[in-house]
């Protein structure tokens, strides 16, 4: 996916932020690089997703570009409602390319 790079330096270390990007929790972590190679700037010039998930504005109350818990906390509600388990959410990426 394409995005834009981050207006921040160090996005990804959880040195520089004060909430990890990354989780620990495998498919999630997957997803999250999938999506926006761990960038919470993230942007999709030809769909309009943002964020970490690829959160669609246009369908979704997306959290703020750099908000990286709370995409976070949108993401755990959206997988939820949506897939059930984090596992199920990857399954579903690998077989059609979003989730």
């Amino acid at each position: 996916r394409a995005v834009k790079p981050s207006p921040a330096s160090g996005f990804g270390n959880a040195t520089a932020a004060a909430t990890s990007v990354w989780t620990g929790n495998s498919a999630r972590d997957e997803i999250i690089r999938r999506e926006s190679s761990g960038n919470p700037y993230a942007v999709n010039p030809s769909s309009g997703t943002t964020g970490l998930y690829q959160c669609m504005p246009s369908v979704h109350a997306c959290p703020a570009l750099g908000d990286v818990a709370g995409q976070h906390a949108w993401s755990e509600s959206y997988m939820e409602s949506r897939y059930g388990t984090w596992e199920n959410a990857l399954a579903f990426h690998n077989s059609h390319g979003w989730w």
